[in-house]
């Protein structure tokens, strides 16, 4: 247990920067020209609750934050009914659309790929995904560097969506050669 003692003599300007907490142990201190052990404890105690409370709502804030960016740029379950893609014209429409598109293409390619390691061996199997693994960083890369005089305009993730479609698409073809051609 930590004690807290004040001085009877200190001088009351030099108190005059301290929280108001401290100020009123000052002042009980004096009054009762004791120890104030069970104050200072309390006080330290409201100040670890305080710092614990500052952090808590500080990682609500930073996990809630991406959560918040997503509701913003994407429509809802309503509005995702009511868009026909085959006719979209809005940007938000299009961009919309471009991510349903690559989605759908990218399921076909996990369920391809799927299929494909099923049927293999130890070996063959590290090699595919090793290879897997390799490609989707360099059709990651391939689609910045085709989309990357577009940054910051609003058909950015619109160019990106369809590299990334036709890019899986064309995986997509190969592993399924590979596939027939067992």
């Amino acid at each position: 247990m930590s004690k807290l003692s004040f001085p009877l003599s200190a001088n009351l300007k030099s108190i005059g920067n301290l929280p108001d907490k401290c100020k009123s142990l000052y002042y009980l201190g004096n009054h009762y020209r004791g120890e104030l052990s069970i104050i200072s404890e309390k006080a330290s105690f409201s100040l670890a609750i305080l710092s614990m409370y500052k952090q808590i709502s500080t990682f609500i804030l930073v996990a809630i934050a991406p959560l918040s960016a997503l509701a913003i740029s994407t429509p809802s379950i309503a509005q995702t009914q009511t868009i026909n893609c085959s006719k979209a014209t809005a940007t938000t429409e299009v961009k919309f659309c471009s991510q349903q598109s690559y989605q759908a293409a990218d399921k076909k390619l996990n369920q391809v790929y799927q299929q494909i390691t099923s049927t293999l061996s130890s070996e063959p199997k590290q090699l595919l995904i090793t290879g897997q693994q390799s490609w989707i960083k360099f059709r990651d890369n391939n689609c910045n560097f085709e989309v990357y005089n577009s940054r910051g305009t609003t058909g950015y993730e619109i160019f990106r969506n369809g590299c990334l479609e036709r890019l899986t698409k064309q995986r997509t073809k190969d592993l399924r050669d590979y596939l027939h051609s067992k």
